[in-house]
C-alpha cells in the first residue's frame, strides 16, 4: 500500500511494541469495535486454551482520554479479552500505543475484516466503512491488497450493499445464499423485491419469508434462468418505449 494513513498507523503500533501485564480491571471495551457476534462455545474453548497456555498474542489498548483512572480502551482482541475473563485470569498482555480515533476504527476495521467467518454484509460493510474513513487510501484495489483478496471479490461484496432491506435480512437470516444475493443485487429495487418472491414461490410477500423460519430458496439456476427470462427479456418493464420510432430505425 502506498504511503498514507493505514501504514502511519502500522508505524505507531510498532513504534510501541513494549508489551506489558495489563490488569482487566483497568480495560473497557472500546464502543467502536464492529465485532457484534461472539461464538460462546468459541470462547470457552479459547478460555481453557489460555488456562493452560496463557495469552499468547498481546492485546492491542490505547490509554482513555486524559489517563481515567489509569484504564484502557480495548481496540484489538476483544475475543482473547473475554476469553481471559472466563479463564478467571486477572491481567492480561497488552501493548500500548498512542492512537487517534481515525487510526483505531481503521486498525478495528482491518482487524475484523481478516477474521473468519465473517457475514457477508458485515465484510461489504467493513470495505464501505473504510473507503468513507479514508477514500483517498482505501480504494477497491488498496483493501484487496489489505485483506489478501482480489479487487473483483472485494467489489463484488461492495455491490451487495445494494440489496433492498428485505433481501438483506432474508441474507443475514441465511435464508439466500450469497450467489442468490450476487444476482439480486444487480437488480432495480423493484425488480429485487419481485426477484425475492420469486425465490420463495410459496410465499406471497417479504414478511412471511422472514417469519417462516424453514422458508427454503429455489436453486440459483432457477432463480437465475427468472432473471433472465421476466427481467432482462421483458421489454414491458425497459425504461424506454419499445415502440418508440426513433428506436426502431435504429
Amino acid at each position: 500500500m502506498s504511503t498514507g494513513t493505514m501504514s502511519t498507523t502500522q508505524e505507531v503500533v510498532r513504534a510501541d511494541a513494549v508489551v506489558r501485564e495489563i490488569p482487566l480491571a483497568q480495560i473497557c471495551e472500546s464502543k467502536t469495535n464492529p465485532r457484534s457476534h461472539y461464538d460462546q462455545g468459541a470462547l470457552a474453548e479459547l478460555a481453557a486454551n489460555i488456562e493452560q497456555h496463557g495469552v499468547l498474542q498481546p492485546v492491542l489498548l490505547r490509554p482513555r482520554p486524559n489517563r481515567a483512572h489509569d484504564t484502557y480502551e480495548l481496540v484489538v482482541g476483544s475475543r482473547r479479552y473475554r476469553a481471559s475473563k472466563l479463564a478467571g485470569r486477572e491481567a492480561i498482555p497488552a501493548t500500548i500505543p498512542e492512537l487517534t480515533d481515525t487510526q483505531v476504527a481503521e486498525l478495528q476495521l482491518v482487524e475484523n475484516l481478516l477474521r473468519e467467518g465473517v457475514y457477508e454484509l458485515d465484510e461489504a460493510s467493513g470495505y464501505a466503512a473504510l473507503q468513507q474513513l479514508n477514500p483517498n487510501n482505501y480504494t477497491v484495489e488498496t483493501i484487496a491488497l489489505k485483506v489478501s483478496r482480489s479487487p473483483a471479490y472485494v467489489h463484488g461484496r461492495l455491490q451487495l450493499l445494494n440489496l433492498v432491506d428485505e433481501a438483506k435480512q432474508a441474507s443475514r437470516g441465511a435464508k439466500l445464499a450469497v450467489s442468490h444475493a450476487f444476482a439480486i443485487a444487480r437488480l432495480t429495487p423493484k425488480d429485487q423485491q419481485r426477484a425475492l418472491r420469486e425465490c420463495f414461490p410459496e410465499h406471497r410477500s417479504a414478511a412471511a419469508i422472514l417469519k417462516d423460519a424453514r422458508a427454503e430458496a429455489v436453486t440459483v439456476r432457477e432463480l437465475c434462468a427468472w432473471i433472465q427470462r421476466e427481467i432482462h427479456l421483458d421489454l414491458a418493464n425497459a425504461p424506454f418505449d419499445p415502440q418508440d420510432a426513433a428506436l426502431l430505425r435504429q
